[in-house]
């Protein structure tokens, strides 16, 4: 029995803070062996350090004040109401992190022949060149540098895209980073390169990871641009093709918030930087095999195309998604939600109201043991304590095992499956009214930017989801209050 979530950045943070000490080294060392994700202490400790300013930055926790990111300025009203299909032919791949995300990314990434558009909340360099500098209140790497040295495979390819003809648009968050003088970032390298770079203004932050290629395969994930995500995180996602209507749907809505979104200039880069980045040589584009994690089963189910008729929805938030999850209050005979997070009041009051209305109702809840964020962690636990009171049991995460549980998918009667890239919180499903105004209106809510994807009657596609639930649900621990 587990009494208290961990907040594993207090971890972190105290291993950052003792970096250069003997002490910190020895207890590195421990915390390596303990957890045993595949990478030696002193991988670790330098993990922890990214893995602390990755979550700085897209930090979206509910604090009133306004977040460096927010750069809304003009009041939101929904405009995207569900897309539903019903019997469509389509072709489903959903697919798991920590060991299948990275290779099925790539793999759809590098078959681009025409365009590949990305929304991500951010794009981190994988060798802390989107991190500020020792001693600096700056950022960045030389071109040389990047072009040598940067690991993250999606940069490597979408370096050669470019470098092929191939329209590549990327949309994310502004956090009002600081370039160093002659250095850049991988957004700034990518736009020095070609690439269209926009950011997101239509509300507080776009959460939703999305990419779409040449106007034919959409990925939907939870999955961040960020080591940590790919590599020893919990992720699920789905590749969509074969369906005309999904990338029409999905394209409008990137459409809408890429050219409603602003481009920032860049500072002028020496020659020899621009002819490097123009150079049209090939990078090796290297996947990193995943981690080896020894106390638990981080595996998942081979990911592989299912083809078939199904009735699939879209759902975009903020614009009415909290109605159009509505859906799972209906289930009859089981609910099972695998999420990071549950920070929504409202969410958790229905999810008491479903089991009282039917106490034979199957209901498990499974939430990462780590949440990024002290308002998050406090919010988290007084829905989790409120669950508890109310009978409900709450399974964390193993203690021993990946970093965050950041999936988001919820099953309704082992019959419609739900996957995300929100969490079950105020900022991803609001409440009504659908109208958001910018910061400083007496109404601003922080909002969010999302993707659900609804899928029903694909009984292979809910199959890979129910053998992944079960598996992470029984190596974990019932939450209870400390």
């Amino acid at each position: 029995m587990v009494r208290a979530v961990i907040p594993r950045n207090f971890v972190i943070l105290a291993l950052v803070a003792f970096f250069t000490t003997y002490f910190c080294c020895s207890m590195t060392a421990a915390v390596a062996q303990q957890h045993n994700l595949g990478f030696s202490s002193k991988t670790l400790v330098q993990h922890a350090a990214e893995l602390h300013e990755e979550n700085a930055r897209i930090d979206v926790s509910s604090s009133p004040e306004r977040p460096s990111y927010d750069h809304q300025n003009t009041t939101y009203k929904a405009r995207f109401h569900p897309l539903q299909l019903k019997n469509t032919k389509i072709s489903l791949n959903p697919f798991f992190a920590p060991d299948h995300s990275m290779e099925q990314m790539m793999q759809v990434i590098q078959k681009a022949k025409e365009s590949i558009d990305i929304s991500i909340p951010s794009f981190a360099s994988w060798i802390r060149c989107s991190y500020p500098q020792k001693d600096k209140k700056c950022i960045g790497c030389s071109a040389q540098h990047l072009i040598e040295k940067e690991s993250f495979s999606v940069f490597q390819a979408l370096h050669n895209a470019l470098h092929r003809g191939i329209k590549v648009r990327i949309l994310t968050n502004d956090f009002n980073d600081k370039l160093c003088e002659d250095s850049m970032d991988l957004l700034a390298y990518l736009q020095v390169a070609g690439a269209t770079v926009s950011y997101f203004n239509q509300l507080s932050f776009t959460h939703s990871k999305y990419i779409a290629i040449d106007r034919k395969t959409v990925i939907v994930s939870s999955i961040n641009f960020s080591r940590t995500s790919i590599m020893s995180n919990r992720e699920a996602g789905i590749i969509i093709e074969n369906s005309p209507q999904v990338v029409a749907y999905t394209q409008s809505v990137f459409e809408w918030d890429l050219t409603h979104g602003y481009v920032k200039d860049l500072p002028k880069y020496p020659q020899a930087d621009l002819d490097l980045i123009k150079n049209t040589k090939h990078i090796d584009v290297v996947i990193p095999p995943p981690y080896d994690f020894k106390y638990c089963n981080a595996s998942s189910p081979k990911p592989a195309a299912i083809v078939g008729i199904a009735d699939v929805s879209i759902i975009v938030s903020p614009d009415y998604a909290f109605d159009a999850i509505a859906e799972f209050q209906k289930a009859s005979t089981s609910f099972y939600l695998s999420v990071y997070q549950i920070t929504e009041s409202q969410l958790v009051d229905a999810l008491i109201d479903m089991k009282k209305k039917n106490p034979n109702l199957d209901m498990k809840i499974f939430v990462s043991r780590e949440i990024y964020g002290e308002d998050d962690q406090a919010l988290a636990l007084q829905c989790y304590n409120k669950l508890y009171e109310n009978g409900i049991i709450v399974r964390l995460s193993h203690k021993y095992c990946m970093f965050y549980s950041h999936q988001k998918y919820w099953v309704v009667d082992q019959r419609v499956v739900f996957m995300s890239t929100g969490n079950w919180s105020p900022t991803d499903y609001p409440l009504p009214p659908y109208v958001f105004p910018a910061f400083g209106d007496p109404e601003w809510r922080k909002t969010n930017r999302d993707f659900t994807v609804r899928i029903e009657n694909s009984p292979h596609t809910l199959q890979r989801f129910m053998d992944l639930f079960v598996q992470d649900y029984e190596q974990g621990s019932h939450y209870v209050p400390s």
